[in-house]
């Protein structure tokens, strides 16, 4: 709905998505809680009661780009971030600090002694001394005394070592049922999810030494699928697939569409508003909610896979043959599309985290084939 509203934003509108029990498939129910919006027949809404009103779900999902479009990076310069280190906590001040420095273009005053060896994560890169600097935002262990600055950011503890000891345990077990080819990742993978593990916590909480990474492994694994999906159709049915591409996106149906189908546009939908909030903010404490909002979008996909595949076997195939049926190419290719969306959306939410994800995770079955990471 983030789409359509931001088309009838204008003075004294203030709109609402309405419950979730007014919603069904195929329609949207929202309201106004100040003026009326102007613009409701272009855009085939219905006025119901009151100030409530109705538009087909495939009016809004018409209004999502192919591609996020990110808002501009702030022309008001870089700020400075001074970090305090705690030395067990180091790694939960690294993995802050480098959406500091590459997310937000912030410059890193680094301060405090930490031991680093044996750990996958580098050091810091500090740009500039920290002594006799003015900072900008200052970010410090919870129980530190600092001075004063235009934003002060306090993180609680996390045992650096206990933590990434527990989770190198845990990928070691994990990769037990994974082929052979897939155990060259093992840091990679490591990394990934001990700063997802991190930032899913709120800065005033302390990170468990031994985190609950189910739903963490769980949405790299929708990724690593979403990517699989891609990489198969590319590699089998490229020339096809892009002129058929081309034909669709001007002339796509979502009127008829599976009910997953429907959530994950939606999802993806507000998938980007969080993205724009996050970089407009430049917030630092929205990186929990901001991992909780990537586990909901992967949940989204997982319900879409599991009723609208588009690989062999599946909406628009002959068997294990890779020959587009006419009768369902529409849809094969529709669904195509969601899924490439899904996977520009995540690529920019991982990459705002100073996440890296593999790009498939193969199991023993050797369904999944590229290992390889993101550029």
């Amino acid at each position: 709905m983030e789409y359509l509203f931001e088309k009838l934003a204008e003075p004294g509108v203030k709109l609402h998505k309405g419950r979730t029990d007014d919603q069904k498939r195929g329609k949207r129910v929202f309201s106004s809680f100040g003026k009326i919006p102007s613009r409701l027949g272009e855009l085939g809404i219905v006025k119901l009661d009151g100030k409530k009103f109705e538009v087909a779900t495939e009016n809004v999902i018409k209004l999502i780009p192919r591609e996020i479009q990110l808002p501009k990076a702030e022309e008001n310069g870089s700020r400075k971030v001074k970090v305090f280190v705690q030395p067990d906590s180091w790694i939960r001040a690294k993995v802050i600090s480098d959406i500091y420095r590459f997310s937000f273009n912030s410059v890193l005053l680094v301060s405090g002694s930490y031991t680093s060896e044996g750990s996958i994560f580098t050091s810091f890169t500090e740009e500039s001394p920290a002594e006799d600097s003015q900072a900008d935002t200052i970010l410090a262990p919870l129980d530190a005394k600092v001075e004063e600055a235009k934003e002060r950011i306090f993180y609680a503890p996390c045992s650096s070592e206990k933590l990434e000891t527990n989770v190198k345990n845990r990928v070691q077990e994990i990769l037990e049922f994974r082929e052979e080819s897939s155990q060259k990742n093992f840091d990679a993978e490591v990394e990934c999810l001990i700063r997802l593990a991190i930032l899913r916590v709120r800065l005033s909480k302390k990170v468990e030494e031994k985190p609950d990474l189910m739903q963490l492994e769980f949405l790299l694994y929708q990724y690593a699928r979403a990517r699989h999906v891609l990489a198969t159709m590319e590699n089998e049915l490229e020339t096809e697939v892009d002129k058929e591409k081309q034909d669709l996106e001007r002339k796509v149906d979502w009127k008829e569409i599976h009910e997953f189908e429907e959530e994950l546009a939606l999802s993806i939908s507000t998938a980007d508003f969080a993205v724009k909030r996050f970089i407009e903010a430049r917030d630092i404490c929205l990186c929990s909610g901001f991992v909780d909002q990537i586990i909901r979008f992967s949940r989204s996909f997982s319900k879409f896979y599991s009723k609208c595949r588009v690989l062999p076997g599946c909406s628009g195939f002959h068997g294990d043959k890779f020959e587009l049926i006419d009768d369902a190419k529409e849809e094969s290719l529709r669904r195509l599309l969601l899924v490439e969306m899904f996977v520009d959306r995540m690529d920019t939410m991982f990459s705002l985290l100073g996440v890296s994800p593999l790009h498939s995770i193969k199991s023993c079955s050797g369904r999944w084939q590229s290992q390889e990471r993101p550029a």
